[in-house]
């Protein structure tokens, strides 16, 4: 079993660089994947560049409703960024390579609680 993880939403990326992404994964075909957002944390490079480009939207604070993000040309808001996320993140669990793996994985191991993990986190952070 082999599981990655990985971050989109860095400045300069782009759509492109996101697709290539996706492309890699489907490459490797790990047997789990996760993706998530940047999250430009306060005094890291990422957040210092942001907040000195005009770039940073939102700030980390005990009253903040959403998190921060560093847009770029490519996606102007955190929503943009999480529908291009999802579409491509679909496109990865449903590609018939990933699905006979997981399928394969499952008999071999009869593992439901990851049966019943995998199905929730599609159902639920995906659609």
């Amino acid at each position: 079993i082999c599981h990655t993880t990985w971050l989109v939403g860095f400045p300069g990326e782009t759509k492109e660089n996101m697709q290539e992404t996706f492309r890699f994964v489907k490459e490797i075909a790990p047997s789990t994947f996760n993706f998530g957002m940047l999250d430009p944390i306060p005094d890291t490079a990422v957040y210092n560049e942001a907040r000195m480009n005009g770039t940073l939207v939102g700030e980390w604070g005990v009253h903040s409703i959403s998190k921060p993000f560093a847009k770029n040309r490519e996606w102007g808001s955190r929503d943009e960024l999480r529908i291009a996320l999802k579409k491509g993140v679909r496109s990865l669990y449903f590609d018939y390579r990933f699905l006979f793996q997981s399928f394969k994985l499952f008999l071999l191991t009869m593992n439901f609680r990851l049966l019943r993990y995998g199905l929730g986190l599609i159902y639920n952070k995906y659609w």
